[in-house]
């Protein structure tokens, strides 16, 4: 700022104008240097009218009915709702409550939730692709590079690539019945990775795009090894903090677990800010944390590292990733004829139309579902995104599927760039 002023300065005086005229010139090029283009104002979020940003408020408002009609029918205790478009938060409200059971509490938008699978884009495939940009590693190394006995069983082949697309071969979930058998009591990281890595392949790598958890579980553990670092310590220092997403991490205070949702039906403390997820239970320690699932967060704090997404990776002062690394996280990565996913992020598989709705385009979008009632989409087209927190196991019958298509749905009717105004709201 200080070099273009300057440099403007002398550019004038070299004219030879009157002093006076570029005094004049002098100031008028600081006053505008001062005030913010709408470009990098837009980086960091902000509250605003949804008419500001091509959003109708009366189509948006719809929310709240979508929201008190999945409580009202029991599948959610509650829930936090954020939208947003071109930097400009045009609704975030809480629903409901955040616990039943012990007691009820109220509901509040800084609630923290469990992110269940979200946890795989925004923590694991980010601690990934900060590694690719510091020249660490490869979408194409081999995985047993890293962890020797991953190349058991035939799957000497599979690479980092492979396990961020659910290509590798892999198989959904693990039999936690037999890995407490062989680990005990627990946690014992090390037991989960030991069984993963003796696993065969369930299919060929690369031939079909099975969604597993393991993928991410290994991924994790690559990232320490590769980092010398917890992973929640690496992202907290690389992400976290630049951001200031002080609510996000694997491990909460007393604080902070006082405004966690509960993810068990009875609500007990056990479930109340640690992690539901029966794989991350047995494998997250101080040491060690799971990539498929753990991460808490709230919902203003993943509307900030949606914002860095759709910014290039850039937040306000702080700069996270490159452009083109968001380009090839948020694009499509997986073999023509599979469900199209890029790095870590789902973009159009089965899963993803949970999150999407029936309106939003599948090209140039991406997001994730998680398992407790989670998701967050993002539509690189329109500017925009939408985040749906909620606890739905803390009830008996949780169910979020309509909840999240009513919400995707009502969000791009909302919206002047829709082409269909009327969705139809079938399966």
């Amino acid at each position: 700022m200080k070099i273009c002023l300057c440099d403007g300065a002398r550019f004038w005086r070299s004219s030879r104008l009157p002093e006076t005229k570029a005094t004049f010139v002098f100031i008028l090029c600081a006053f505008f240097l001062a005030i913010p283009s709408p470009g990098l104002a837009s980086t960091v979020l902000r509250p605003g009218k949804p008419e500001g940003v091509g959003i109708s408020p009366k189509v948006l408002v719809e929310i709240d009915a979508a929201a008190e009609k999945a409580i009202a029918e029991g599948k959610i205790p509650g829930c936090v709702v954020l939208v947003a478009r071109k930097g400009t938060i045009v609704w975030e409200k809480a629903y409901g409550h955040r616990s039943l059971r012990p007691e009820k509490v109220v509901n509040s938008p800084d609630t923290i939730y469990d992110l269940a699978s979200v946890t795989k884009p925004i923590a694991t495939a980010t601690a990934v692709a900060l590694l690719l940009e510091d020249g660490k590693l490869s979408l194409d190394d081999k995985v047993a590079k890293y962890l020797p006995p991953f190349a058991q069983s035939g799957k000497d082949d599979v690479t980092i690539g492979h396990l961020l697309t659910h290509v590798s071969g892999l198989k959904p979930y693990l039999d936690m019945d037999l890995v407490r058998k062989e680990g005990g009591a627990g946690p014992n990281p090390d037991v989960v990775i030991a069984h993963i890595c003796s696993l065969p392949k369930s299919y060929e790598t690369g031939k079909s795009c099975v969604y597993s958890c393991l993928n991410f579980v290994v991924l994790a553990r690559v990232v320490e090894e590769v980092a010398h670092e917890p992973m929640h310590q690496f992202l907290k220092r690389r992400v976290w903090k630049p951001l200031g997403m002080s609510d996000t991490g694997f491990f909460l205070n007393d604080e902070q677990r006082k405004r966690a949702a509960p993810t068990n039906p009875d609500g007990s403390p056990d479930y109340r800010g640690k992690v539901h997820d029966p794989i991350a239970r047995y494998y997250i320690t101080s040491d060690h944390v799971s990539g498929n699932a753990g991460l808490f967060s709230t919902a203003r704090d993943l509307a900030i590292f949606a914002q860095m997404l759709l910014t290039g990776g850039s937040y306000g002062e702080a700069k996270i990733l490159k452009p083109e690394t968001i380009g090839l996280l948020t694009s499509i990565r997986t073999p023509d004829g599979l469900p199209k996913r890029g790095l870590g992020w789902d973009i159009d598989s089965p899963l993803a139309a949970q999150a999407r709705g029936d309106v939003i385009p599948s090209t140039d979008s991406f997001g994730h579902i998680g398992f407790t009632g989670c998701s967050l989409w993002v539509d690189k087209k329109s500017g925009a995104f939408f985040i749906i927190l909620s606890n739905r196991t803390h009830v008996e019958r949780g169910d979020v599927l309509d909840l999240r298509r009513d919400i995707a749905n009502i969000v791009a009717r909302s919206m002047d760039i829709c082409q269909n105004p009327s969705p139809s709201k079938e399966p």
